[in-house]
């Protein structure tokens, strides 16, 4: 289920650094780096709903010196 999303945030510039699968949840982290070397981390949680039916939440952080 996280293949399809997966494939979008890697074109991007987005790089998966963990993955967890819970019963019908899939949870991963991922990492970028804008173009002034700010990095952001990523959290994206997949759940499905229903059959064929999927709830998605991203949530992005940036950490700033």
């Amino acid at each position: 289920m996280l293949d399809p999303v997966s494939v979008q945030l890697k074109a991007t510039g987005w790089t998966l650094l963990n993955r967890s699968t819970t019963g019908k949840t899939v949870t991963s982290l991922w990492r970028f780096a804008d173009q002034d070397k700010n990095e952001l981390t990523g959290v994206l949680t997949l759940q499905e709903t229903a059959p064929g039916r999927y709830s998605a939440q991203l949530a992005s952080l940036a950490f700033r010196n």
